[in-house]
């Protein structure tokens, strides 16, 4: 999964995040170029959704992002944000074999009251992620009882 936690800790801005991801695909590329390669991008989370980092702790540990002013911080990273990235540097890259996942699809804007302190499901919604991404891997692995 791509884009959660730089955007938790807010540590990217988006002209240092394209190219740092162009590096990490092409150093797989560089040994794995025809391998399948999907692309997870982040799962649902509302605090982060439009709102850039970093997230902070309350007292009650739930998780809340920082109260900043973002006026002049161009460039700061959203879950929004990172996914947009995360699509345009996989169409730019014309490769056959990079898909890219919504991340939502595995833990959606439906599924977010598991997240048992904003941030982190809980282990339902744990269950529920592991169950939807087996589903999906199924689905992209070869069927072994015809090999």
């Amino acid at each position: 999964v791509i884009g959660v936690n730089v955007t938790n800790a807010d540590s990217m801005r988006e002209r240092f995040f394209i190219p740092a991801l162009h590096g990490f695909l092409d150093t797989i590329r560089e040994k794995h170029p025809d391998t399948p390669l999907y692309l997870v991008t982040a799962c649902a989370c509302p605090i982060q959704e439009h709102t850039p980092g970093p997230i902070v702790m309350k007292p009650d540990r739930t998780f809340t992002v920082a109260q900043r002013r973002v006026e002049n911080d161009g460039g700061a990273l959203t879950l929004q944000r990172t996914r947009e990235l995360i699509k345009h540097v996989a169409q730019r890259r014309h490769d056959s074999h990079l898909t890219v996942v919504d991340g939502r699809g595995f833990f959606g804007p439906d599924d977010t009251g598991l997240l048992i302190d904003n941030l982190h499901p809980g282990p339902e919604g744990v269950d529920l992620i592991a169950q939807r991404v087996a589903r999906a891997i199924a689905g992209v692995l070869p069927d072994r009882r015809r090999a």
